[in-house]
């Protein structure tokens, strides 16, 4: 098994650290969450900044959320050397993902929990990437759950925030548990909760309980 290594963006960058920036290893399969908020937020200089963090971070795979002008993210990638971007749609601030194609050779992308009655727990649809990296097989699944709520879990309502991310959350676990059981399975994106709260408002509370 080779030595994995996530990294989920949540900081603000000034254009004076994006030298300084460092990340992984080259033995290592380096990997990156970033919900970049409807992307670009700010034009040209989004691109501009997006693109030295991706190659000064010198990634194997990016998972993006809310990419909102497929135009120019396509620019951007097509910017970058060695890179590949993909993307399915648009809808409610699409997910994606940016690999080193020099490293990460994808075998397929496909959505998952694509139809109406799943649309209330999961409103963009969960995008599995299968690849191989060094002779390793993976499976990489990119999420962006619904936002908001007060923190508390109201089981009786399937309309509130948090009880929309725990179905979500356990039906990404039905499908895991029935489809790639004995894979090497990464869940990642921006989940909106959580994963230290007590038991009973933890969405994810199925997924720790199970000791396999």
């Amino acid at each position: 098994m080779k030595r994995i290594i996530i990294f989920t963006m949540v900081c603000v960058l000034q254009s004076s650290d994006l030298n300084n920036l460092s990340f992984g290893t080259d033995s290592s399969l380096d990997i990156a969450t970033w919900n970049i908020e409807w992307f670009p937020k700010n034009g040209y200089v989004t691109t501009d900044y997006v693109t030295q963090v991706i190659e000064n971070l010198e990634l194997d795979l990016l998972a993006i959320q809310e990419i909102s002008d497929t135009l120019m993210f396509d620019q951007m990638v097509d910017a970058l050397d060695d890179y590949t971007g993909y993307y399915q749609s648009a809808w409610f601030a699409g997910l994606g993902y940016i690999y080193n194609n020099q490293t990460v050779q994808v075998n397929s992308i496909y959505e998952i929990y694509t139809t109406s009655p799943y649309w209330s727990p999961f409103p963009r649809s969960p995008m599995v990437m299968d690849f191989d990296f060094e002779g390793e097989n993976y499976i990489v699944i990119n999420n962006h759950f619904k936002c908001c709520g007060d923190g508390n879990l109201n089981q009786s309502d399937t309309g509130d925030e948090e009880t929309r991310r725990q179905i979500a959350s356990n039906l990404l676990k039905e499908y895991i548990d029935a489809y790639l059981q004995d894979k090497n399975v990464i869940v990642l994106g921006d989940l909106n909760d959580d994963i230290a709260e007590s038991g009973s408002n933890n969405v994810f509370q199925q997924i720790i309980d199970d000791t396999q």
